[in-house]
C-alpha cells in the first residue's frame, strides 16, 4: 500500500513519524499487558530471538509466569522502514517465549500474534498478518480514522489513537 501522505495533508516525513509515534504507544500498552515490547532490538531477528531467550531464562519465575509473549522489530528493519522512501512498512516479530529449563510464557505464539495485531490496530494502524505463527506482522501505514481525522480539522490537535 503507498503512503496516505497526500490523504493526510502532511509529508512523507511526517506521516512516517506518525507510523512510529503510534507503534511507540501500541508497544507501551503491550508492555502494561505484561508483554516485553522492544524496538530497534538488536542487530538482526537471529540475535533479537537469542537474547530475549537468554533475558526470559535468567529472570526470576514470577516474571516468567507474568510474561504474556515478546514483539520486537531489530535495527535492520528500523533503517528499512526509515529509508523507505513513500512506502512507509515496519516488520515485526512475535511469539511465546521459552527458556532453556522449558518454561514458556503464557501465550501461545499466535495468541501473542492477534494480541499485537489487535494493539497496533486500536492506535490506528493498518496491519498485514494471515495469522501463521511463521509470519511476521507488516505495519503498511495509517488507517482510515487517520484520513477522517485529517479531513475534519487536520491532524495537529489529534492526540495519538488509542492514547489513554
Amino acid at each position: 500500500m503507498p503512503t496516505r501522505a497526500h490523504e493526510l495533508h502532511v509529508s512523507y516525513d511526517e506521516e512516517k513519524e506518525l507510523i512510529k509515534e503510534c507503534v511507540t504507544q501500541a508497544f507501551k500498552s503491550l508492555r502494561r499487558k505484561g508483554f516485553w515490547a522492544r524496538q530497534s532490538f538488536m542487530c538482526c531477528g537471529g540475535c533479537a530471538r537469542a537474547e530475549l531467550g537468554t533475558r526470559f531464562s535468567n529472570a526470576v519465575a514470577e516474571k516468567q509466569a507474568a510474561l504474556q509473549g515478546a514483539v520486537f522489530y531489530t535495527r535492520q528493519d528500523a533503517e528499512v522502514f526509515n529509508r523507505g522512501g513513500v512506502f512507509h512498512k515496519l516488520w515485526l516479530y512475535y511469539g511465546a517465549v521459552h527458556s532453556d529449563d522449558g518454561v514458556t510464557s503464557a501465550l501461545a505464539t499466535v495468541e501473542v500474534g492477534q494480541a499485537v495485531k489487535a494493539e497496533l490496530e486500536v492506535f490506528g494502524l493498518v496491519v498485514d498478518w494471515d495469522g501463521h505463527p511463521e509470519s511476521a506482522i507488516l505495519v503498511t501505514g495509517l488507517g482510515d480514522a487517520w484520513v477522517a481525522a485529517a479531513k475534519i480539522g487536520g491532524l495537529a490537535a489529534l492526540p495519538v489513537m488509542g492514547r489513554k
